[in-house]
């Protein structure tokens, strides 16, 4: 037993804490969570308990894990990383910034958003998106960029090629050299 505030008594009680499985749908897909409930013996009214943690949150934080998305901090982390502000990363990516925001702040993010963001996450990825969209950096913002995607590229240069290419995926084909890769950093801008 333990106190805690009962809405219904608008006081302090004793009530007793339980734990339930609750299912969520998540944009389709059944997501099982652990629910605190509590139960007031004075009133006998029965409530949610533990505020602190959202159901929702914790829902969507398995249907990221379930599907592969990116969490809230890897995506802040996927233009932070690059010395970008979440403006100007989102309207290099055609998208709002309240989006990303809201999904730093753990919104759920769709696939397609999810795929996009996480393409820049590799320098060849942010490398052909500066490309396509340079006019719309300053050039101590592509300063910036292109200082980040050399230090990301020597870090990955350090890694084997068995290493490079897989973590790379479809953003470098196998048999491109490094080289290469290093000249369309330097192309940048």
């Amino acid at each position: 037993m333990t106190s805690v505030f009962c809405p219904t008594c608008e006081t302090e009680r004793d009530c007793d804490r339980s734990n339930r499985l609750e299912t969520l749908d998540i944009r389709g897909v059944p997501i099982t969570i652990s629910a605190i409930y509590h139960s007031c013996t004075v009133c006998g009214n029965e409530f949610e308990g533990d505020r602190d943690v959202d159901p929702l949150e914790v829902a969507y934080g398995k249907y990221r894990e379930l599907r592969g998305l990116l969490k809230p901090s890897e995506i802040k982390q996927s233009y932070a990383g690059w010395g970008l502000s979440r403006e100007l990363f989102a309207a290099l990516l055609g998208m709002s910034p309240n989006t990303l925001y809201r999904y730093e702040k753990g919104g759920l993010q769709d696939a397609a958003h999810d795929n996009l963001i996480r393409a820049c996450t590799s320098v060849a990825g942010m490398v052909r998106l500066v490309n396509d969209k340079s006019n719309m950096l300053k050039d101590v913002q592509l300063r910036k960029v292109q200082k980040a995607a050399k230090t990301k590229f020597i870090a990955d240069v350090t890694m084997s090629d068995s290493e490079y290419f897989s973590r790379q995926e479809d953003d470098v084909n196998v048999g491109e050299s490094h080289t290469q890769t290093y000249h369309a950093i330097e192309m940048i801008g």
